[in-house]
């Protein structure tokens, strides 16, 4: 593959026309990299808000290790910070042997992963976040040959160029038109969200969320969680929704997170998958996530039918069903209020009831009535 192609896949994939891990994984293959890493730090409280990977370490496996357990003690991340963005952090001049051996991250993870020497950069810096570029060689192989240099720092300014654009594009994107139309109208708040947390559209409910900043807020953007806690819960999600899953594995479709807000009180973030190929293209050419958030202390007059299929994963009338079964209508009448046919209506109670984990129709009530205390925290 020659560079512009490389340089092009880039581009490509910070304008969401295909994700990081094909470029990224095209580029480790170029100069012979064990693993090409990218990621977002917030500078002042240290959490990691994306990453994307390619390259033979990019197993599943590993990146889900790193997300979950591994970034906070990743030694290279501040020294990667330290470093003026015209340089290059090495890892075989920055950390000797003896370092490298008293280091959880390198014993635990990076070495038994089979990774090794790393040449890492800044290549920008936006409202208090970097914009990170790690490539990494196997364990036991040299490290990259400074012949190399002109080449990563070709690599390095076109990354960067790339980050600029990709932020500038979620701010005049015009091709949400019909996600727009879809969330507008819910009174819940509702954002869209890429992999490197980048907002491609908030309706106007989450707007108030946003402006808030009580629990979200948005920056250069970007979605930002409050705590970093739940900065390090929402990575997780996100890169969960929208990774490429493994053959015959498929990657999930929905988490729920409980965020805390200022005062404390919980909140529920529901994370869903958008597929281009599910959804018609109706959120985007790239794998999206919906985050719908709801405040469990908010009081409704009856269940919502939306928040009560969100927290039991039921269709839309599934959840019409619920909600009147709990109310305390029996199947008989649930069809003749709605004109299905009773065959219809027994099938969904029961699918619901499924669904709850329950089996029996007295069950169901108490735990519909308890929704969403009763949801299980991720």
């Amino acid at each position: 593959m020659d560079v512009p192609t490389l340089i092009s896949g880039l581009y490509a994939a910070a304008h969401g026309r295909t994700t990081w891990h094909a470029p990224l994984g095209d580029l480790a293959a170029y100069l012979d990299l064990w693993l090409v890493q990218v990621g977002t730090v917030d500078t002042r409280n240290g959490a990691l808000l994306f990453t994307g990977y390619g390259g033979p370490g990019a197993t599943p496996e590993a990146s889900l290790d790193y997300v979950r357990f591994y970034n906070t003690i990743d030694p290279r991340i501040p020294a990667i910070l330290a470093m003026p963005t015209d340089d290059w952090m090495l890892s075989d001049r920055h950390h000797d042997a003896a370092f490298v051996r008293n280091s959880r991250f390198h014993q635990e993870f990076l070495i038994p992963h089979g990774g090794g020497a790393m040449a890492g950069a800044k290549v920008l810096e936006v409202d208090g976040m970097q914009f990170m570029l790690a490539m990494v060689r196997s364990h036991n192989a040299p490290p990259l040959d400074p012949l190399k240099l002109p080449f990563m720092n070709q690599l390095k300014h076109h990354l960067g160029e790339a980050f600029r654009n990709m932020l500038h594009l979620r701010s005049t994107h015009a091709e949400l038109d019909m996600a727009k139309e879809l969330l507008g109208p819910f009174d819940h708040p509702m954002m869209l969200v890429d992999e490197t947390r980048g907002l491609w559209h908030r309706n106007a409910a989450a707007l108030k969320v946003l402006a808030q900043g009580d629990i979200f807020k948005e920056q250069a953007g970007l979605l930002m969680c409050r705590r970093k806690e739940d900065n390090e819960a929402l990575t997780q999600a996100l890169h969960a929704m929208t990774r490429t899953p493994a053959a015959g594995s498929a990657a999930p479709a929905r988490q729920v997170l409980r965020l805390q807000g200022a005062d404390s009180a919980p909140c529920l973030a529901f994370v869903s998958a958008m597929r281009p190929e599910q959804t018609m293209g109706a959120f985007g050419r790239a794998v999206r996530a919906l985050i719908v958030l709801h405040d469990p202390a908010r009081r409704r007059a009856a269940l919502d039918p939306f928040i009560v299929a969100e927290c039991l994963h039921l269709t839309p009338a599934e959840a019409r069903v619920a909600v009147q079964v709990a109310d305390g209508a029996n199947a008989k009448e649930i069809a003749r209020r709605s004109g299905a046919a009773l065959p219809t209506v027994r099938t969904q109670i029961q699918r619901v009831m499924e669904k709850a984990g329950v089996s029996r129709q007295s069950d169901l009530v108490l735990r519909l009535l308890n929704l969403p205390a009763s949801v299980a925290w991720h």
